[in-house]
């Protein structure tokens, strides 16, 4: 795999996500991040990823970056929205 590749990244991560390994998905966002800093579906799974780790704070803030990214526009999904709501990310 190119590890350049930014959807091979992310849909790596999303399946290692599915297979609960988690350390490994978040280093493909990470990666991810890190080549693209303004791709919004980036912050979005990780987010995802930190959730299934528990760690709701980091979640809130990848899903915050997400939104203020375009995430809901970008893909025209209200996906983002509701995990906010979900985490209560706005306390």
């Amino acid at each position: 795999m190119d590890s350049t590749y930014l959807p091979a990244l992310l849909n790596r991560g999303i399946v290692y996500v599915h297979s609960e390994r988690i350390e490994k998905a978040l280093a493909d966002f990470n990666k991810s991040i890190e080549l693209n800093p303004t791709e919004p579906a980036s912050y979005l799974n990780r987010a995802v990823a930190y959730r299934e780790s528990d760690k709701n704070d980091l979640a809130c803030l990848d899903l915050k970056k997400a939104k203020l990214l375009g995430i809901s526009e970008k893909y025209n999904s209200d996906m983002t929205d509701k995990m906010i709501v979900e985490l209560n990310c706005g306390k």
